[in-house]
């Protein structure tokens, strides 16, 4: 699944330019592996009505709502970290995958 981030460009009165969110679309938390969540590469997911980021597992980097403006800069920086954060689901995605093939089939134990 990939983050959807629909935005609209802002003139603001005061002539600054800002980038509103008009919406935001990615996995809810509960629906992501714990191992993603609980690494130290940057996560990204969906809780309630807001949008999380974070760097490592402690400490939050930053949570949007649908209506927040950003400077070019900030939504920048918030673009960067969604895509580690898939680099890092993707790479976590394939780990899991491996691991499901080679940890399966039946055994019998006879004592």
């Amino acid at each position: 699944m990939s983050i959807r981030i629909e935005t609209e460009k802002i003139v603001k009165g005061d002539g600054k330019l800002v980038i509103k969110i008009l919406s935001i679309k990615c996995l809810e938390k509960a629906k992501l592996p714990e191992l993603y969540l609980n690494g130290d590469r940057p996560i990204v997911f969906f809780s309630g009505s807001n949008f999380y980021c974070s760097k490592r597992k402690e400490t939050l980097s930053g949570s949007y709502r649908i209506g927040d403006l950003l400077t070019r800069n900030e939504f920048r920086d918030l673009l960067d970290h969604c895509h580690a954060a898939g680099d890092h689901l993707m790479a976590v995605n394939t780990e899991l995958k491996a691991k499901k093939e080679a940890w399966n089939g039946k055994e019998t134990f006879i004592i």
